[in-house]
């Protein structure tokens, strides 16, 4: 996987020598620590710290993924107390097809500078086709209406990495294998 980001010329607080490597804090934290466990353990037994109380399956149930939404919710709050940053814009923009079928579409979010798309999907029919050039223009767009200095994105080697790229965005970081 890697995480890209492309940063505007043109964008608000650009910094044209600026830093180029996205990092997370939290993982910064836990390296520091020396309390990183792998992400993906091959069985239950790789993690002997796991409680007994364990309840992690593969699809959350609807209680299970309120549980989850309010993980989010509690660091978005902490993020916000923190920084004193509470403007947040989700975007989507979609496209469909002659018969109003999902073709194609682009969501995000931003905060802090930063525009983040979470998801670039285009249908196997139209791909090829300018649709996904399309759809980033209009995220960049957006991103600069709200003042992003940066578009960032993660996407797997299998998935579209070279079209970002060719789209200006570059890679600050990688995880191999």
């Amino acid at each position: 996987m890697s995480r890209a980001r492309r940063a505007d010329a043109d964008s608000p607080g650009r910094k044209p020598d600026g830093p180029r490597i996205a990092t997370d804090a939290a993982a910064d934290h836990d390296r520091a620590s020396g309390s990183v466990d792998p992400p993906f353990a091959s069985s239950r037994g790789d993690k002997p710290e796991a409680m007994p109380n364990d309840q992690s399956r593969d699809v959350l149930s609807d209680r299970e993924r309120a549980t989850a939404q309010r993980l989010i919710d509690e660091i978005n709050e902490f993020n916000l107390k923190a920084t004193g940053i509470a403007e947040f814009h989700e975007m989507l923009t979609v496209e469909t097809d002659d018969d109003g079928e999902l073709l194609a579409g682009v969501y995000g979010w931003s905060w802090g500078g930063t525009c983040w798309i979470e998801a670039l999907w285009v249908r196997e029919d139209a791909r090829r086709r300018g649709v996904g050039s399309r759809l980033l223009a209009a995220a960049a767009k957006e991103a600069r209406r709200l003042g992003c200095a940066q578009l960032a994105l993660d996407t797997h080697t299998f998935q579209a990495r070279s079209f970002y790229e060719r789209h200006g965005f570059e890679a600050v970081g990688e995880l191999t294998d």
